[in-house]
Protein backbone atom coordinates (compact mmCIF):
# COMPACT_ATOMS: atom_id res chain seq x y z
CA UNK A 1 0.00 0.00 0.00
CA UNK A 2 1.38 3.45 -1.11
CA UNK A 3 1.42 6.24 1.42
CA UNK A 4 -1.34 8.06 -0.28
CA UNK A 5 -3.59 5.34 0.27
CA UNK A 6 -2.65 5.58 3.70
CA UNK A 7 -3.17 9.15 4.38
CA UNK A 8 -6.60 8.81 2.02
CA UNK A 9 -8.03 6.15 4.89
CA UNK A 10 -6.67 7.95 7.66
CA UNK A 11 -8.56 11.25 6.01
CA UNK A 12 -11.93 9.19 5.23
CA UNK A 13 -11.80 7.96 9.03
CA UNK A 14 -11.29 11.45 10.45
CA UNK A 15 -13.86 13.19 8.24
CA UNK A 16 -15.96 9.87 9.43
CA UNK A 17 -15.52 10.24 12.99
CA UNK A 18 -15.99 14.44 13.22
CA UNK A 19 -19.28 14.36 11.22
CA UNK A 20 -20.59 12.44 13.61
CA UNK A 21 -18.96 14.34 16.79
CA UNK A 22 -20.25 17.14 15.11
CA UNK A 23 -24.09 15.65 15.43
CA UNK A 24 -23.61 14.54 18.82
CA UNK A 25 -22.11 17.95 20.07
CA UNK A 26 -24.91 20.27 17.45
CA UNK A 27 -27.83 17.56 19.33
CA UNK A 28 -26.41 18.39 22.93
CA UNK A 29 -26.37 21.97 22.56
CA UNK A 30 -29.30 22.36 20.83
CA UNK A 31 -31.15 20.58 23.94
CA UNK A 32 -28.94 22.66 26.53
CA UNK A 33 -30.26 26.32 25.29
CA UNK A 34 -33.82 25.08 24.33
CA UNK A 35 -33.61 23.60 27.94
CA UNK A 36 -32.33 26.91 29.21
CA UNK A 37 -35.32 29.12 27.47
CA UNK A 38 -37.68 26.43 29.20
CA UNK A 39 -36.58 26.85 32.16
CA UNK A 40 -36.99 30.66 31.64
CA UNK A 41 -40.44 30.30 31.19
CA UNK A 42 -40.76 28.66 34.71
CA UNK A 43 -38.80 31.17 36.14
CA UNK A 44 -39.47 34.51 37.75
CA UNK A 45 -37.71 36.36 34.70
CA UNK A 46 -40.41 39.23 33.13
CA UNK A 47 -39.69 37.21 29.36
CA UNK A 48 -42.40 37.91 26.40
CA UNK A 49 -43.48 33.96 26.83
CA UNK A 50 -45.98 31.98 28.90
CA UNK A 51 -47.05 32.68 31.60
CA UNK A 52 -46.53 29.74 34.86
CA UNK A 53 -50.11 28.71 34.84
CA UNK A 54 -50.56 28.40 30.89
CA UNK A 55 -49.75 24.55 29.32
CA UNK A 56 -47.56 23.84 32.53
CA UNK A 57 -48.06 20.11 31.52
CA UNK A 58 -46.43 20.18 28.47
CA UNK A 59 -44.20 23.05 28.78
CA UNK A 60 -42.80 20.67 31.94
CA UNK A 61 -42.79 17.49 29.57
CA UNK A 62 -40.71 19.54 26.57
CA UNK A 63 -38.43 21.11 29.64
CA UNK A 64 -37.10 17.28 31.07
CA UNK A 65 -37.06 15.83 27.97
CA UNK A 66 -34.40 17.94 26.73
CA UNK A 67 -32.62 17.90 30.12
CA UNK A 68 -32.43 14.08 29.38
CA UNK A 69 -31.13 14.29 26.36
CA UNK A 70 -28.53 16.79 26.38
CA UNK A 71 -27.17 15.09 30.27
CA UNK A 72 -27.11 12.03 28.43
CA UNK A 73 -25.09 13.27 25.30
CA UNK A 74 -22.89 15.00 27.45
CA UNK A 75 -21.72 11.48 28.68
CA UNK A 76 -21.35 10.07 25.19
CA UNK A 77 -19.25 12.80 24.48
CA UNK A 78 -16.92 12.83 27.69
CA UNK A 79 -17.07 8.95 27.82
CA UNK A 80 -13.51 7.55 28.21
CA UNK A 81 -14.41 3.80 27.54
CA UNK A 82 -12.09 2.48 24.97
CA UNK A 83 -15.33 0.64 23.11
CA UNK A 84 -17.19 3.92 23.28
CA UNK A 85 -16.69 5.91 19.70
CA UNK A 86 -17.29 9.58 18.50
CA UNK A 87 -16.07 11.35 21.66
CA UNK A 88 -13.54 13.77 22.55
CA UNK A 89 -11.26 10.68 23.23
CA UNK A 90 -11.65 9.50 19.97
CA UNK A 91 -11.10 12.22 18.40
CA UNK A 92 -8.27 13.61 19.51
CA UNK A 93 -6.47 9.89 19.45
CA UNK A 94 -7.31 9.78 15.85
CA UNK A 95 -5.51 13.07 15.03
CA UNK A 96 -2.92 12.22 16.92
CA UNK A 97 -2.30 9.15 15.77
CA UNK A 98 -2.75 10.45 11.95
CA UNK A 99 -0.85 13.81 12.00
CA UNK A 100 -0.10 14.02 8.75
CA UNK A 101 -3.71 14.25 7.49
CA UNK A 102 -2.83 17.94 8.88
CA UNK A 103 0.75 18.95 6.61
CA UNK A 104 0.31 21.46 4.29
CA UNK A 105 0.99 18.43 1.10
CA UNK A 106 -2.58 16.69 2.21
CA UNK A 107 -4.35 19.82 2.27
CA UNK A 108 -3.00 20.70 -0.87
CA UNK A 109 -4.08 17.59 -2.49
CA UNK A 110 -7.72 18.08 -0.43
CA UNK A 111 -7.85 21.65 -1.88
CA UNK A 112 -6.69 20.41 -5.22
CA UNK A 113 -9.54 17.76 -5.35
CA UNK A 114 -12.18 20.66 -5.43
CA UNK A 115 -10.27 22.58 -7.72
CA UNK A 116 -8.42 25.09 -5.38
CA UNK A 117 -5.14 25.89 -6.53
CA UNK A 118 -2.81 28.65 -4.59
CA UNK A 119 0.76 28.22 -3.38
CA UNK A 120 0.22 31.45 -1.42
CA UNK A 121 -2.55 30.14 0.87
CA UNK A 122 -0.90 26.58 1.26
CA UNK A 123 2.23 27.84 2.39
CA UNK A 124 0.74 29.79 5.03
CA UNK A 125 -1.50 27.18 6.30
CA UNK A 126 -0.71 25.65 9.40
CA UNK A 127 0.30 22.03 10.44
CA UNK A 128 0.23 21.05 13.74
CA UNK A 129 2.88 19.37 16.33
CA UNK A 130 2.72 17.02 18.94
CA UNK A 131 3.16 19.89 21.49
CA UNK A 132 -0.41 21.36 19.69
CA UNK A 133 -2.14 18.01 20.66
CA UNK A 134 -0.59 17.72 23.75
CA UNK A 135 -2.31 20.88 24.81
CA UNK A 136 -5.19 20.01 23.32
CA UNK A 137 -5.40 16.81 25.63
CA UNK A 138 -4.50 19.31 28.53
CA UNK A 139 -7.50 21.02 27.58
CA UNK A 140 -9.94 18.57 27.37
CA UNK A 141 -8.69 17.07 30.44
CA UNK A 142 -9.72 20.53 32.39
CA UNK A 143 -13.58 20.35 30.54
CA UNK A 144 -13.34 16.70 31.83
CA UNK A 145 -12.90 17.34 35.41
CA UNK A 146 -15.59 20.34 35.02
CA UNK A 147 -17.99 17.77 34.02
CA UNK A 148 -17.40 15.22 36.29
CA UNK A 149 -19.94 16.79 39.04
CA UNK A 150 -22.38 16.80 36.09
CA UNK A 151 -21.58 12.67 35.05
CA UNK A 152 -22.69 11.79 38.49
CA UNK A 153 -25.93 13.06 38.19
CA UNK A 154 -26.27 11.68 34.47
CA UNK A 155 -25.60 8.30 36.00
CA UNK A 156 -27.56 8.74 39.04
CA UNK A 157 -30.90 10.41 37.83
CA UNK A 158 -31.11 10.43 34.42
CA UNK A 159 -29.58 6.67 32.86
CA UNK A 160 -30.39 5.52 36.60
CA UNK A 161 -33.01 6.72 39.25
CA UNK A 162 -31.38 5.65 42.49
CA UNK A 163 -32.98 8.77 44.40
CA UNK A 164 -37.02 10.22 44.92
CA UNK A 165 -36.90 13.72 44.44
CA UNK A 166 -38.11 14.06 47.41
CA UNK A 167 -35.32 12.99 49.21
CA UNK A 168 -32.28 15.34 50.62
CA UNK A 169 -29.79 13.59 48.84
CA UNK A 170 -31.05 14.28 45.31
CA UNK A 171 -30.86 17.23 45.65
CA UNK A 172 -28.00 17.58 47.13
CA UNK A 173 -26.13 16.51 43.67
CA UNK A 174 -26.95 20.08 42.18
CA UNK A 175 -25.12 21.81 45.12
CA UNK A 176 -21.92 22.63 43.23
CA UNK A 177 -23.62 22.50 39.98
CA UNK A 178 -24.09 26.41 37.59
CA UNK A 179 -25.83 27.21 34.61
CA UNK A 180 -22.61 29.24 33.58
CA UNK A 181 -19.87 26.48 33.79
CA UNK A 182 -22.19 23.86 31.42
CA UNK A 183 -22.39 26.72 29.15
CA UNK A 184 -18.75 27.15 29.30
CA UNK A 185 -18.27 23.20 28.45
CA UNK A 186 -20.75 23.36 25.92
CA UNK A 187 -18.75 26.76 24.29
CA UNK A 188 -15.34 24.83 24.33
CA UNK A 189 -17.14 21.40 22.47
CA UNK A 190 -18.60 23.89 19.86
CA UNK A 191 -15.05 25.26 19.76
CA UNK A 192 -13.47 22.01 19.42
CA UNK A 193 -15.91 20.89 16.46
CA UNK A 194 -15.06 24.28 14.57
CA UNK A 195 -11.39 24.39 15.49
CA UNK A 196 -10.99 20.67 14.31
CA UNK A 197 -13.07 21.51 10.78
CA UNK A 198 -10.89 24.68 10.27
CA UNK A 199 -7.61 23.08 10.92
CA UNK A 200 -8.21 19.75 8.98
CA UNK A 201 -9.87 21.94 5.85
CA UNK A 202 -8.46 25.56 5.74
CA UNK A 203 -4.71 24.79 7.96
CA UNK A 204 -6.00 26.81 10.76
CA UNK A 205 -4.49 26.97 13.86
CA UNK A 206 -6.53 25.67 16.85
CA UNK A 207 -7.71 28.67 19.29
CA UNK A 208 -9.55 27.47 21.97
CA UNK A 209 -10.10 30.65 23.84
CA UNK A 210 -12.12 30.20 26.75
CA UNK A 211 -15.70 31.93 26.13
CA UNK A 212 -19.13 31.60 27.57
CA UNK A 213 -22.41 31.94 25.82
CA UNK A 214 -24.96 33.30 28.48
CA UNK A 215 -28.73 32.60 28.14
CA UNK A 216 -29.10 36.24 29.49
CA UNK A 217 -26.96 37.83 27.00
CA UNK A 218 -28.72 35.46 23.76
CA UNK A 219 -32.33 35.65 24.71
CA UNK A 220 -32.12 39.58 23.95
CA UNK A 221 -30.39 38.96 20.70
CA UNK A 222 -31.93 39.21 17.08
CA UNK A 223 -31.78 36.68 14.69
CA UNK A 224 -29.13 37.47 11.91
CA UNK A 225 -28.38 36.20 8.38
CA UNK A 226 -24.91 35.60 8.83
CA UNK A 227 -23.47 31.78 8.78
CA UNK A 228 -21.09 32.74 11.88
CA UNK A 229 -23.78 33.18 14.19
CA UNK A 230 -22.82 30.97 17.11
CA UNK A 231 -25.40 27.70 17.11
CA UNK A 232 -26.26 28.79 20.99
CA UNK A 233 -27.60 32.16 19.53
CA UNK A 234 -29.50 30.76 16.82
CA UNK A 235 -31.11 28.02 19.20
CA UNK A 236 -32.14 30.70 21.39
CA UNK A 237 -33.74 32.58 19.24
CA UNK A 238 -35.60 30.10 17.79
CA UNK A 239 -36.71 28.22 21.04
CA UNK A 240 -38.14 31.65 22.28
CA UNK A 241 -39.69 32.20 18.97
CA UNK A 242 -41.45 28.74 18.98
CA UNK A 243 -42.65 29.59 22.52
CA UNK A 244 -43.66 33.16 21.60
CA UNK A 245 -46.05 31.17 18.68
CA UNK A 246 -48.13 29.19 21.55
CA UNK A 247 -49.44 32.53 22.97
Amino acid sequence: MILEDVVSDAEKEFEYELEVFRIEVNMATQAFYSWLVAAKIFSNDKLPLYTKSESVCFLGTVRNALDVSFMLSLGRLFDKRKDCNFNLRTISEIAKKNINIFSKESLRSRKAKNGFHDDNYINKAYSPTNDDFVELDRQIDIYRKKYEKYNIIRNKVHAHREFSHKEPKFWNLFDETKISELEEIFAFLNQLDTNFFELYHNGRKFNLEPATFSIYELINKEKTNNNNTPLQQRVVYDAKKFFELLQ
